[in-house]
Parts: C-alpha cells; structure tokens; sequence
C-alpha cells in the first residue's frame, strides 16, 4: 500500500545515481519510481518514466560528475532528456536533485570571451521545463541562483560532518 508521500510525489533515480536513490527513498518511505534508460549503438540516450507522472510532484536524483563509465556530458544530458520526458507525460513540477552539478565552477568571466558555462546549464534545465534544481556545495552560491531562472536549492554538506 503506497505511503502518504508516494500518493503525492514520484522519486527516480537514473542509473549512476541509484544506490543513493534507493537510500533517499528508504528514508522517505517510498520506492524509486520505473523508468527505463536505453544507450544506442550511436552514443545516444533514452530515458523514459514506466508509470504515470501526470499531476504529480516528481524529484529525480542524478549526479553529475564524470566517471570511467560515463562523463559529465552524457550524465547532463540523460538527465536533461528524462525531465523533458516526464514534463511530456504532464508532471506537475520537475526537481532535478543533483548532488554534484556539472559546469558550476564555470560561473564568470576570468578572461576576455570567456564563456559562463553555469548560465548555459540553467539554460538547458529551464529550457527542458525544471521546476527547481536542489545541490550540494555548489562553488559560488550567488552566482549559481543569478545563473537559474527556475528556483534552486542548495544544501550544505558541512553540517552533517560536523556532527559526526
């Protein structure tokens, strides 16, 4: 029988995020969401949600630092792809939960011409329909919330070291 918080909200977590998903749900109560994720022989991606998202919270966790199986680039746009899915199948409002957010060092100018990668990124996340983005520790607060139109969250991981 679904919790309380599972009739409100859907929680995924795309593959190179999901040991940390299932901990997140298994606090909250709730199981990760089903959705599919397929790589074609091309380098390409799909991901798409296997159950009904319609007029429902949905927060999707994804890291996205690069790895031996899988650099920032592709781990951005998988995440990137799977929002605008589950905007397409008419979610309510999208949070993208990104523990590590690619690009957010890149946040000013410190040459002429010198792009501000950060403001791209956001670009890309509002352009896909994110309703929110939560992070962790980002570089340079105040130029990762000028950097999104869309709201943003960002927690600080120091505070749970402190404590242990």
């Amino acid at each position: 029988m679904p919790s309380l918080i599972e009739d409100s909200i859907c929680l995924f977590a795309l593959h190179s995020s999901r040991a940390f998903g299932e901990r997140v749900a298994q606090h909250l109560g709730i199981t990760l969401g089903a959705h599919e994720e397929r790589n074609f022989e091309d380098g390409e991606h799909k991901s798409r949600p296997l159950e009904e998202v319609r007029g429902r919270d949905v927060f999707v966790i994804h890291s996205l630092y690069g790895d031996p199986n899988e650099s920032g680039n592709d781990k951005l746009c998988r995440l990137l792809f799977f929002i605008g899915a589950l905007k397409d199948a008419a979610a309510a409002r999208v949070t993208a939960v990104v523990p590590y957010l690619a690009y957010a060092r890149k946040d000013q100018k410190t040459k002429p011409r010198d792009p501000v990668v950060t403001r791209y990124v956001a670009a890309m996340f509002e352009a896909v329909g994110a309703d929110a983005v939560v992070t962790l520790d980002v570089h340079n607060l105040s130029a990762y919330q000028n950097a999104f139109r869309c709201r943003t969250e960002h927690l600080e991981a120091r505070p749970l070291f402190v404590r242990h």
